[in-house]
């Protein structure tokens, strides 16, 4: 992500945060959203710890898992999709990102399914860009649970 470690405070990285140099949309999206997400998230706990209530979705112990995108090989595209749902079943979506070979983006989508369950979200999700062209489309799904 470009963040520099070494700081000691909170105030400090949040400072260093606005000189990273983005390296595209997506990216750019993230170094944006991140300091909101976590001090929302401190000041929600601080405030629960101090006089009592919910506390955030993020107090409870969070595992990362390093994920790397590898490129298609030449001449191929590659489709990543997901698909969620706000209830399960709930009010369903999904998108998806087609990349060619040097990771460039081709075309990219986001989609209301309608109402349903995450598991028809991810399929219709992954359908979802062959039934627009005639195509052959392979993608991989993944879930985190």
């Amino acid at each position: 992500m470009g963040i520099n470690f070494q700081q000691t405070s909170l105030s400090n990285y949040l400072l260093c945060w606005s000189a990273i140099t983005v390296k595209n949309e997506a990216h750019r999206t993230i170094i944006q959203t991140l300091p909101i997400v976590i001090c929302w998230n401190l000041w929600k706990n601080i405030c629960s710890a101090k006089y009592g209530g919910k506390k955030s979705s993020v107090y409870k112990e969070i595992r990362v898992t390093r994920v790397i995108w590898k490129l298609p090989p030449p001449n191929r595209y590659k489709l990543n999709t997901d698909g969620s749902a706000l209830h399960n079943p709930g009010k369903i979506g999904g998108g998806g990102i087609l990349r060619d070979e040097q990771g460039i983006i081709i075309y990219a989508f986001v989609v209301p399914f309608g109402v349903g369950t995450n598991n028809q979200a991810e399929v219709q999700a992954a359908c979802f860009y062959s039934s627009l062209e005639d195509t052959q489309v392979y993608t991989g799904i993944t879930a985190a649970c």
